[in-house]
């Protein structure tokens, strides 16, 4: 819905480790450090790849459980935004979590970084 400019910060989830993965019928919450406050929370598409996973694409919160819950415990290694306002989360290991600004009219995701929260 608001896109996210490419040259966006988000350089503060590199290192740290996906803690925590909840999901509910509309929404996926992925908080990467709770003591700093970093996560994100998808309420639009998003698609969940690995070395040896082809990239699939979810619009129902519940449909990539599986391949985010895999993902518990992985380091960041880079996050890129892209085609203003798809962000990729990239792990150590080659898996990756794209995730698209794909509602025309409600928010997609929202990123917290600290008490910053960019809305998208």
């Amino acid at each position: 819905m608001y896109g996210l400019p490419e040259d966006t910060d988000l350089s503060a989830f590199v290192g740290c480790k996906l803690e925590l993965v909840s999901i509910s019928l509309h929404q996926v919450n992925l908080n990467f450090d709770g003591l700093r406050k970093i996560g994100i929370t998808i309420e639009g598409d998003y698609a969940v790849s690995g070395p040896d996973v082809a990239r699939d694409r979810y619009s129902a919160a519940p449909e990539g459980a599986t391949g985010l819950v895999g993902l518990l415990g992985s380091r960041v290694s880079d996050v890129q935004v892209v085609d203003h306002g798809t962000t990729t989360v990239h792990f150590v290991g080659g898996a990756a979590i794209m995730i698209y600004d794909s509602e025309e009219h409600y928010e997609s995701y929202q990123i917290y970084i600290g008490d910053r929260l960019i809305v998208v």
